[in-house]
């Protein structure tokens, strides 16, 4: 049961992809020239791809490969630095200056 469990997370992660790709396809230029959509867009392909990635490891014959490796520590840094960090730094990026309102220096400092 677990391991059907973790193969239908499958379907809500293609359904955040799908979002994200949908998104980006839409009128995006204001926010792609700054740097917070830049740290939440790695975020989110952070996000799908250990999503897409976690459920295989609860499939019995790629278990027995990366039983005794590092590919589920590897995996959880991915989402911890790959996902959680990657966008609180965004949020912070985009938050931080108009809470003090002073702006981050720019490419050209």
């Amino acid at each position: 049961m677990s391991t059907v469990a973790a193969v239908l997370t499958v379907v809500p992660i293609l359904t955040v992809a799908f979002n994200i790709k949908q998104t980006v396809a839409g009128d995006c230029s204001q926010a792609t020239e700054r740097a917070p959509f830049h740290f939440m867009l790695f975020g989110s392909l952070a996000f799908v791809t250990a999503g897409i990635v976690g459920p295989a490891v609860s499939l019995h014959r790629f278990s027995e490969v990366t039983n005794f490796t590092w590919f589920v520590p590897a995996q959880t840094q991915w989402v911890i630095y790959g996902f959680f960090a990657m966008t609180m730094f965004g949020a912070i990026y985009y938050i931080v200056p108009r809470i003090t309102g002073v702006e981050f220096c720019s490419r050209n400092c």
